[in-house]
């Protein structure tokens, strides 16, 4: 019956909301989507926190060069300075720097999971993710046993916008998932922020054409 099968369900994955529990993000009911089900794993106190005090997700390529690397530390830096949660997609290249820069600077952040909150991908993250789970909060639409999918983490961007006030693609080339995580946070209202590069390197060009369109 369908009381059984819920009770099954959530003895198998206890940490999770629903829109009508009161720890629910608010700020996902302003997005056209929100998440049905949001697992989670770590401080959930931040989930509180988000609904009074401000917070910028950062995304970019996955592949930075040194100038991306080393801004989006200085970003993040800054952001934390002013007690600003820090979101993020726990993905390699700019994602890491983000969620390490603002854990080894005492901050607060968010990591948006294409998987369940269980899983780690890419492997290589295992040990930011874990210190995530411990000092920040690990969210997903998934529950846990979920692996990695293509079609997870384009729809996993929608998340980060909707619990960011504000976007920053602090490097990004043409075809990025970051500009998707942009595209939807104006659709949202938010403010998006792009960091300016070189004309000469290729994984700056979304940002140019984010700032180009005004």
């Amino acid at each position: 019956c369908p009381t059984s099968a819920l009770k099954e369900f959530e003895q198998r994955h206890p940490n999770f909301w629903t829109p009508a529990d009161d720890d629910y993000p608010a700020l996902l009911f302003e997005i056209a989507d929100p998440p049905p089900l949001l697992f989670y794993r770590g401080r959930t106190e931040l989930i509180n926190a988000i609904q009074t005090m401000p917070s910028v997700g950062i995304v970019g390529t996955r592949s930075p060069s040194a100038y991306g690397q080393r801004w989006t530390c200085r970003i993040t830096q800054q952001l934390v300075a002013h007690d600003v949660i820090v979101v993020s997609g726990l993905a390699a290249g700019i994602d890491r720097w983000t969620h390490q820069q603002t854990l080894d600077s005492d901050g607060m952040t968010i990591a948006v999971l294409g998987t369940g909150v269980d899983q780690t991908y890419p492997w290589s993250n295992r040990a930011l993710q874990a210190r995530v789970a411990e000092q920040g909060l690990l969210l997903s639409e998934h529950p846990n046993g979920t692996p990695p999918d293509r079609a997870h983490f384009p729809r996993r961007n929608r998340i980060i916008a909707g619990l960011s006030r504000a976007v920053v693609v602090t490097e990004a080339p043409e075809r990025s998932g970051a500009l998707i995580t942009a595209r939807l946070a104006n659709e949202y209202g938010r403010d998006v922020f792009a960091l300016p590069g070189s004309l000469d390197n290729p994984t700056s060009r979304g940002c140019l054409n984010l700032i180009s369109q005004g």
